[in-house]
């Protein structure tokens, strides 16, 4: 009996093969090298329209009430429309947008975030260029259309000038004061008028009359008369003679067919018809006539006063000889007509004289 007692006593000691295998296991697990897994934290969810944080499980902001990722827009209070910020007024119908201030700083902290920020700079620095480069191009406009004619012409800005003339007697204007400069050839181009071509022609002439007076500097261009169908001019000028009085003079040119220009056919102190006498030479005779003949036409043209020259004409030829440029007109280049009429009449006076 004791035996069988002292028997049940050690098996009651001895533990099961499960319950050491199931120690044993335990025992091989606690004590490996267990490896560290990395903390992962969770995301912070902000608000995009306020910068409040949200909760993981929270889609819309505790605070505005924006539903998370989006931003708030500005509504419209009259007909709900959404406005661009910044704008004043509702493009739609036209109510005023009043925001409040808490409202614009929301705005301005979600619209300029640092994901988009270097785009919205870029956009606001090519406007400000785009602004700077209108600024400039407006000024260069306004100040082509404020400035003036004549500070354009004192500026000897002709061609601008005479482009930003308006009216007949400002663009006169600047060809006379390109002509009295000597600037023929250039208003010429510029206008295509006939009568700077012409002015140029007669400044020519004048210097060649200025240069045979007995004294030079006291040439003063009083008239013109231009016969254009028969091609004769007759030139009135003042001049001092060898005493120092002043005489007019009548230089009566004539169109020379061979060197297609005008030439002097002969200068006449007066218009007074001269007399012949049975005591004149044949020579003397025939340079009487020739010169009656010439003062016989003098006084034809003088009198039509479609033949006149207008006075600033005059006045240009006169600047340009006080201003001694005078002498550095050149030749117009091109032709007139012929006076075959007038050398037919001299040829049958000459007939007329028996030598």
């Amino acid at each position: 009996m004791e035996e069988k007692d002292n028997l049940d006593n050690v098996q009651g000691n001895v533990p099961a093969e499960n319950e050491v295998n199931k120690e044993s296991e335990h025992e091989i697990q606690t004590s490996g090298i267990q490896e560290e897994q990395p903390v992962v934290k969770p995301e912070i969810k902000k608000c995009l329209n306020c910068g409040a944080e949200l909760k993981p499980d929270e889609d819309f902001c505790p605070k505005c009430g924006t539903k998370y990722g989006q931003t708030k827009k500005i509504i419209c209070p009259n007909c709900h429309n959404e406005v661009e910020f910044g704008m004043k007024f509702c493009g739609k119908c036209g109510a005023k947008i009043d925001l409040k201030a808490s409202e614009r700083i929301d705005y301005v902290k979600n619209n300029f975030t640092k994901k988009n920020m270097g785009k919205k700079i870029l956009i606001i620095l090519i406007i400000i260029v785009a602004l700077i480069l209108v600024g400039i191009i407006g000024k260069n406009i306004y100040s082509a259309l404020s400035v003036s004619v004549d500070e354009l012409i004192s500026q000897e800005k002709y061609e601008d000038a005479y482009k930003k003339a308006k009216t007949d007697e400002e663009k006169n204007n600047v060809l006379n004061v390109m002509m009295q400069k000597g600037k023929f050839q250039e208003a010429y181009n510029l206008s295509n008028n006939e009568n700077v071509t012409l002015t140029n022609e007669l400044a020519y002439y004048c210097n060649e009359i200025s240069e045979g007076l007995k004294d030079p500097t006291s040439f003063s261009l009083r008239e013109v008369y231009f016969d254009r169908e028969a091609q004769q001019i007759v030139f009135v000028v003042n001049g001092t003679n060898s005493y120092g009085g002043t005489v007019v003079g009548y230089w009566y040119y004539t169109y020379n067919s061979t060197d297609e220009r005008y030439k002097l056919f002969t200068y006449i102190s007066d218009l007074d018809e001269e007399s012949t006498y049975s005591w004149d030479t044949s020579t003397e005779r025939l340079e009487k006539a020739i010169d009656n003949i010439a003062r016989t036409r003098i006084k034809s043209i003088m009198s039509d006063d479609n033949n006149k020259i207008d006075n600033q004409v005059i006045d240009n030829i006169n600047t340009l000889f006080k201003s001694e440029t005078l002498n550095n007109v050149e030749f117009p280049n091109y032709a007139t007509i012929n006076d075959s009429d007038l050398n037919s009449e001299i040829s049958s006076e000459e007939n007329s004289i028996s030598i």
